[in-house]
């Protein structure tokens, strides 16, 4: 057997979340928590934006899909932990996207 032969294929899955789950609920819904709560999702949303150029500079092939809650960046083409580094050199923490990895065998045994 050959060792350069890949024998699994890595699919990274970046969820980048619109609103935190503490901050969906909003507790007393008067005029200053809305403002509050409008002052949150702007700066989440540019955090959002910010992780999205990254990513998109680093790597030219992502799936990207927009759901009710969140975007979604996959690709298979892409080490995950390279794509972490980047987001980590710029600041941004583990809480604040959802990574899941996915490993689809693509022939013999692992």
């Amino acid at each position: 057997m050959q060792s350069d032969n890949i024998t699994c294929v890595q699919r990274a899955r970046f969820f980048f979340y619109y609103l935190e789950k503490q901050d969906i609920i909003m507790r007393d819904p008067c005029a200053k928590s809305v403002r509050y709560y409008k002052d949150n999702l702007t700066d989440r949303l540019e955090r959002v934006a910010q992780m999205m150029e990254i990513l998109s500079d680093l790597h030219y092939d992502w799936a990207i899909t927009a759901k009710k809650d969140f975007i979604l960046f996959e690709t298979t083409t892409l080490d995950f932990n390279i794509a972490l580094e980047k987001l980590k050199q710029n600041n941004f923490t583990d809480d604040e996207f959802v990574l899941k990895v996915e490993y689809d065998r693509k022939w013999g045994l692992l």
